[in-house]
């Protein structure tokens, strides 16, 4: 996530409020979890360990969503196969830099 605008005060608090959700939301849908994070100059990042992407895709999105959280917010992959592949949290975010 971008967060060179830092978060809409009527969002998510701070990165851990973020965290929390994805977490919760993934556990109650027995999808995944939060597995560990980190915060540069410019982007955050949460690291998901995800059982079925398709069906996590829109509980994510659902939970980034839901605290407002900036356009510029991306699902991005680490495994091979997906190294390449991006999902935007909003249908109108941007391509990812």
């Amino acid at each position: 996530m971008d967060g060179s605008k830092g978060l809409t005060p009527e969002g998510f608090a701070d990165k851990a409020e973020i965290e929390d959700s994805l977490d919760q939301a993934l556990r109650r849908e027995n999808l995944g979890a939060v597995v560990g994070g980190g915060t540069g100059r410019r982007y955050s990042y949460v690291d998901l360990a995800l059982v079925d992407v398709p069906r996590a895709i829109p509980v994510v999105r659902t939970a980034l969503q839901s605290g407002k959280m900036p356009k510029r917010t991306w699902l991005q992959f680490f495994d091979s196969e997906l190294a390449r592949e991006w999902v935007g949290i909003s249908a109108d975010s941007p391509e990812r830099p």
